[in-house]
């Protein structure tokens, strides 16, 4: 789908991680080496940024060490983090922000930014209203 997605136009691709990887003839639980490498393969397969969808209520949600690992994959340039926990943001933000852009959603946008990420994904509805946040912030 990544490469239907590079295909049509797409600029870049957001990607959860697998749900499981093949083994005797049945779906496994991925290993953390299974989705680093599932990271590469995608990113040696299309010539777009790939993002990590790091979701805490809809796939496997990573800890930092992994997506520390996948950071250094060529082509992955960064991720949203889901997790409304601001622990796990600070923790992705500090561990991550040199690497790679780490965004964020709406609820947190604000104290995120002052942790290290750097930008948010917003609803259509609120998008005008996050951009505006987001620049008074640049301009202190």
């Amino acid at each position: 789908m990544a490469k239907q997605a590079e295909d049509v136009g797409a600029d870049a691709v957001m990607v959860m991680p697998p749900y499981g990887v093949s083994a005797r003839s049945r779906l496994a639980p991925p290993s953390a080496q299974d989705i680093v490498e599932f990271y590469g393969d995608l990113s040696g397969a299309v010539d777009i940024p790939v993002l990590v969808y790091n979701s805490d209520t809809l796939s496997t949600h990573l800890p930092v060490n992994v997506l520390s690992e996948i950071f250094e994959v060529d082509g992955v340039v960064g991720m949203e983090e889901t997790s409304l926990d601001f622990e796990v943001v600070c923790r992705t933000a500090v561990a991550l922000g040199e690497k790679g852009s780490v965004l964020v959603r709406s609820q947190i946008l604000l104290p995120a930014l002052q942790v290290g990420a750097h930008g948010g994904i917003m609803p259509v509805g609120l998008s005008r209203i996050g951009a505006d946040l987001y620049d008074a912030y640049q301009r202190g």
